[in-house]
Parts: C-alpha cells; sequence; structure tokens
C-alpha cells in the first residue's frame, strides 16, 4: 500500500528510507508531476475508491437512459402519427366486425339448439326424414318469444298433413276401459217358516187326508207339516 512513498524517497544502499528535508520532499513532488498528489482529507480533497466506482455506475446508467430517451424521441420525431391514427381504426373496425360475427354464431348455434331440442318432441320415419324437416324447419326462420317458435306447431301440422310418410303413424287411442258392473245388493236371508206353503200337488199324486198327513208328522216330527 506504501510502495509508492519508497518511490518517493528512495532508499539507501542499505534498503533504509532516504530521509527528506521538507524542500526535498517538495522538489520530488513537484518533479512527479500527476504521479504524486497530495490532498487534505479534511478539506474534501478525497474520495473513496468505493464511493467513486459508485458514483461512476450511476453516472453511466443515467447517460445510458439518456441515450435511450432520446431514440425514443427521435423514433417519435420519425413516427407516421396520421398512419398508426389510421391503423388504430382499422383495428378497432375489425374488433367490432369480429365481435359482431361471432354474437351472430352464437345466436345462430343458440337457434339451432331449441329447434333440435323442439323436433325431438316428434317421432320421424328416419333420419334423413328428420334432416328434412329441420331444414324446412330452419327457412321459416321463426320469431322466438318466451323460448317458444311462434307459428312452429301449425307448420309441423302442415308437416304431417303434407308428407305423412315423414313421420311415424300416431298410435289409436285407446277405448276407456268399461266400468265394473256394481256389486248385487245382498239380500237377508228369510226365517224358515214353520208350516211350509202349500205346493200344488202333481197331477198324479193322491191327496192325503189330515189323519195321514198327523201321523206322517208323528212319524217324522223334524219335518214341518205339509198339506196337500
Amino acid at each position: 500500500m506504501l510502495e509508492f512513498l519508497k518511490e518517493l524517497f528512495g532508499t539507501t544502499e542499505d534498503g533504509q528510507a532516504e530521509a527528506l528535508t521538507l524542500e526535498q520532499l517538495e522538489a520530488k513532488i513537484a518533479a512527479g508531476g500527476d504521479k504524486f498528489k497530495i490532498v487534505n482529507i479534511a478539506d474534501g480533497g478525497y474520495i473513496a475508491k468505493e464511493k467513486f466506482d459508485k458514483k461512476d455506475l450511476e453516472l453511466k446508467a443515467v447517460q445510458k437512459q439518456l441515450c435511450e430517451a432520446n431514440d425514443t424521441i427521435k423514433s417519435y420525431t420519425d413516427m407516421d402519427i396520421d398512419g398508426i391514427k389510421k391503423s388504430a381504426e382499422e383495428w378497432q373496425k375489425k374488433y367490432e366486425d369480429d365481435t359482431a360475427e361471432l354474437k351472430n354464431q352464437l345466436a345462430a348455434k343458440e337457434t339451432e339448439f331449441a329447434a333440435r331440442s323442439y323436433l325431438a318432441h316428434f317421432k320421424f320415419a328416419d333420419p334423413l326424414a328428420e334432416e328434412v324437416i329441420f331444414g324446412k324447419f330452419m327457412e321459416k326462420k321463426f320469431a322466438r318469444e318466451n323460448e317458444k317458435f311462434l307459428g312452429a306447431d301449425d307448420f309441423m301440422a302442415e308437416m304431417k298433413k303434407d308428407h305423412p310418410t315423414f313421420f311415424v303413424p300416431d298410435e289409436p287411442t285407446p277405448a276407456p276401459a268399461p266400468e265394473p258392473a256394481p256389486a248385487p245388493t245382498p239380500v237377508p236371508a228369510q226365517p224358515k217358516p214353520y208350516f211350509a206353503p202349500q205346493q200344488p200337488p202333481a197331477p198324479s199324486e193322491k191327496k192325503r187326508s189330515l189323519r195321514e198327513i198327523m201321523k206322517y208328522h208323528n212319524e217324522h216330527p223334524n219335518e214341518p207339516i205339509k198339506f196337500d
């Protein structure tokens, strides 16, 4: 660190630093020019190397920013403002056109989906017939209100009338089942009379006398008395 002092003072033959008077020291410093520079730290004449390097880097960074700013300003000066404005207007129009086209595509997809859902309630003879009816349906461009196609029911009724082979025939409505007959009212059992009603005698039977009847009853007490 102090090697520069050896060069300033010099050395004797035995390697020791040479002693100098003040006048000799001032003369050697003057003879060295910029090689030796003595400053008073108290007067602020000395800047530490780290501080100097930091300030140097800051200065270079500012110079770089100034160069970039000058280049940017020059690019703005050379820029075609009218061309930029026209380009911005073209991009704005393209954005609006693309947005409108996308909205139309989404609306068409939604209408197609609603039409498919509506036609799903009908039974077609085959997929080809369904596609033909679907194409005719979309050509009508029915207005929609509350998620319903206005006039679609009448259109489909006309299609079934004009093109019956496109549809599966409707199954006939089954006749209502007859109501079951009411159950007969039960008749209460009648008590068995002690005297059985007289039955008219058969033409070939002989009438019995009272004595014969009483005799028969005595022989068969559990049977009711029958008069001929």
